[in-house]
């Protein structure tokens, strides 16, 4: 390879701190520690009456002058009354003080208190406005740790919001609000996630919303996200669309206001924020008018690719309700939006629901663009764009996939039986392309250590609108066709994929699954096996939205299995009825699928390099930088060195083992032996539901579970373990058997992934390509 092997390192000895000087943090966690295990003997009984002694000695402490001192005893304080309140098993109601709403009580008449003195006194003080985003993160996490608190969290905030109405506090009292909408976000999404969105949480959200925009005091940036908070709550539960667009639009004339003022850093985060609620005929307003300002080629290269993705998202949303949101597309026509030059080359909205194939075609090509502007200089997996690059990408694939499907659809309906028969294999090819998309979406999840667990949910929710899909499009037509072309294993696959996805959320639907499974394919039992972290997906507004849909295909297919069951060999009216069913089904699930707004993970808004590794080899007839070769009938020995690239120090240290799995085929002889080192290291960018990258990535996952590999003469396979030391550097050697490749070049390709020390399994993203070694006769 061209590159330098790297030099192993020399031990270094690292002196241990002596346990006389302990740092004073530490110090006090270990005593917490000792103190937090001694109350949690104490006797249930007990156990109000030592939360009202600990209660007390915490207000005494926060009058403390160390911020430290203060801010340690409001994390004792949460942290105990979730391990009592769990001892004694207590539930919150409206008629019951639990230990942990005294808590959250405590936090925000503290932080009450604190704002009061900032605003007294009429000048900023940091270490308070510290103390005060301190406690708005310890009252999140109570409301992690105790979900079903979020209406009560909701009317102590809400109380707080009033406070700050009636009074004059500029930008202080914007950062304050600013605050209060996460958590009241967070307790929105709890009572969504549980089930627990009722009218008067709604009415409460409402009224704070109303308050908060309705006072001068605070700046439009922060109207405009309060417009949007409930956005998707409203939408999923009561369908109340009027209401959803009237607040978008009120949004809108704040944004413009911004722009006005030009306040562009909160353009841009509004335009963020919009993003990530699915506000997309806002963010495409947004970034549209940034782009006219920009002077830099990066970022206009960044907006007019956020534009064209908001303006993709914001075609199939008024595609799927035309009527209701058309005041939003007439909107950005009367205030002449920047957007609408950049985006009207690459198709207009057609003004009927009728174009289903003409528009997501249009999608798809947009997609495609936003891709390519960000893809032009960044291809490397140590790119600030490559995630952007790579949810472009599948999202422009599984929209070229619809398209397709509802080509073959409109060949097939109100057509005889026969015809429906010549439609099973090309939709079997299109449900086998879906599934791969589905692991696609999967290995973006697992491909980037720092993306926060919110940005995972959506990436695993469009994973499992792929896998709904791909289980309808190769359902629809299964059970008339049973003899034509049919293909067990790959049906099988698409049931087990399916029903492992949804076993943690919906335990029935997933029964009913394998109920078919054993049914209809003959296995008695599912083989999804163990369920990864980006499978066990929560209740957030998209997953909410596919489980609708994926109940609603079940219960369809079911039925129609039913139907086939009584239906005579030889009636043609009624074999071609379910035909037309099942089309007719596979065209509903579609159209809902399109309903659904999806949402941009907040990830995508992160423009640091991503974690990447790069793999070095070299063999004992090799130097540095020179062709590795090997001669006719002997096996490869390699040396080699993976590199971690661009990960941060606390990321590196949870970091226990690193894998990498390394194949070679006869197939994959290069064209020339005299190719350019170079060359071969060039890196191109990947399509992640490539057939190669998702078995490399699936056989790297088996063998960490202790499952084994292939090794024949036509294809050889090894699994190298590597341990890393604190450079993020990892050593080994491997043998690869081409004992029976013919003389020739050949590319060995690789992919490699990490446990942490929680046991989770990461895949690491190739920043280079892999290494070329030569079959010759020794000179």
């Amino acid at each position: 390879m061209a590159e330098t092997f790297p030099r192993r390192p020399r031990a270094v000895s690292v002196p241990l701190q002596s346990p006389g000087r302990e740092t004073a943090p530490t110090s006090r966690f270990r005593a917490s520690e000792i103190l937090m295990s001694k109350l949690l003997s104490v006797n249930a009984s007990e156990i109000n009456e030592c939360f009202t002694k600990i209660l007390t000695i915490v207000e005494t402490v926060v009058q403390s002058l160390s911020l430290s001192n203060r801010l340690f005893a409001i994390h004792f304080l949460a942290n105990i009354s979730v391990k009592f309140t769990r001892k004694i098993d207590t539930t919150y109601d409206r008629n019951d003080r639990t230990l942990t709403t005294q808590a959250i009580s405590f936090l925000v008449d503290r932080i009450t208190l604190l704002t009061n003195s900032v605003l007294n006194r009429n000048q900023p003080n940091l270490e308070t406005e510290q103390e005060i985003q301190s406690l708005f993160r310890t009252i999140k996490l109570l409301l992690y740790k105790c979900p079903n608190l979020g209406e009560f969290a909701l009317n102590k905030l809400h109380l707080f919001v009033k406070c700050l109405l009636h009074k004059d506090n500029g930008t202080f009292g914007s950062k304050l609000v600013v605050c209060v909408s996460k958590v009241v976000n967070l307790c929105l999404k709890n009572t969504m996630k549980y089930g627990n969105f009722s009218s008067q949480i709604q009415n409460v959200a409402r009224l704070m919303i109303n308050d908060v925009c309705g006072c001068g005091y605070f700046d439009h940036y922060v109207h405009v996200i309060y417009h949007l908070l409930l956005l998707k709550e409203i939408e999923e539960c009561n369908t109340d669309h009027a209401y959803v667009i009237e607040n978008e639009i009120l949004a809108l004339e704040k944004v413009k206001k911004l722009m006005e003022v030009k306040d562009y850093w909160s353009a841009y985060k509004a335009g963020k924020y919009a993003c990530v609620h699915g506000a997309w005929f806002m963010a495409a307003f947004i970034f549209g008018e940034l782009l006219t300002i920009v002077h830099s080629d990066s970022c206009h290269q960044w907006l007019t690719s956020l534009t064209l993705f908001a303006y993709s998202e914001m075609k199939i949303l008024y595609c799927s309700l035309p009527k209701e949101r058309s005041t939003l597309l007439s909107w950005l026509v009367g205030n002449r939006s920047s957007s609408l030059p950049i985006i009207g080359v690459l198709g207009e909205i057609s003004k009927t629901a009728d174009h289903e194939t003409e528009n997501l075609d249009v999608v798809r090509k947009i997609l495609q663009v936003s891709k390519e502007m960000l893809s032009a200089n960044d291809v490397t997996p140590s790119g600030r764009h490559y995630f952007q690059i790579q949810f472009l990408a599948l999202r422009a694939n599984v929209i070229e996939i619809a398209v397709h499907v509802f080509n073959e659809i409109s060949k097939g309906q109100n057509s005889h039986f026969q015809r429906g028969a010549s439609l099973v294999q090309p939709l079997t090819q299109l449900s086998t392309r879906l599934m791969k998309l589905a692991h696609g979406y999967d290995l973006v999840a697992t491909s980037f250590m720092n993306m926060d667990p919110a940005s995972t949910t959506i990436v695993s929710a469009h994973a499992l609108s792929c896998s709904v899909l791909a289980f309808i499009t190769g359902f629809s037509l299964f059970f008339q066709f049973e003899n034509v072309d049919l293909q067990s294993d790959l049906h099988a696959m698409l049931i087990n994929d399916l029903a492992g996805r949804l076993w943690c959320i919906d335990r029935e639907t997933s029964k009913e699954l394998l109920l078919l499974l054993k049914t209809c394919i003959g296995q008695p039992k599912s083989c999804f096996g163990q369920l990864s972290k980006t499978q066990r997906l929560e209740n957030t507004y998209e997953v909410t939205s596919i489980i609708k849909i994926c109940r609603f295909a079940v219960e369809r297919v079911v039925d129609i299995q039913n139907a086939a069951k009584r239906m005579h060999e030889n009636d043609d009216e009624i074999q071609s009825q379910i035909v037309n069913d099942g089309l007719e089904l596979q065209l509903d699930v579609l159209k809902k699928w399109l309903n659904v707004s999806f949402m941009t993970p907040t990830y995508f808004f992160s423009l640091r390099p991503c974690v990447s590794c790069q793999l070095f080899a070299m063999n004992r007839d090799s130097q540095n930088g020179a062709k590795i070769s090997v001669p006719p009938g002997h096996q490869l020995h390699l040396d080699l060195c993976l590199q971690l690239n661009d990960v941060l120090p606390e990321s590196r240290a949870r970091i226990t083992k690193l894998y990498c799995i390394l194949k070679c085929k006869i197939s994959y002889r290069q064209p020339s032996q005299s190719q350019d080192v170079k060359s071969q290291t060039k890196m191109k960018i990947h399509d992640w539901a490539d057939d190669t990258v998702l078995e490399l990535n699936d056989k790297l996952i088996k063998h960490v579970n202790k499952c084994e590999k292939d090794d024949d003469g036509q294809i050889t396979e090894s699994v190298v373990c590597f341990r890393p030391n604190e450079k993020g550097q990892g050593f080994s050697t491997c043998m690869l058997n081409v004992s029976m490749f013919p003389l020739g070049s050949y590319e060995i390709k690789w992919r490699a992934g990490c446990l942490d020390i929680d046991g989770c399994y990461w895949s690491l993203n190739s920043s280079s390509s892999g290494p070329v070694f030569t079959v010759q006769k020794p000179c």
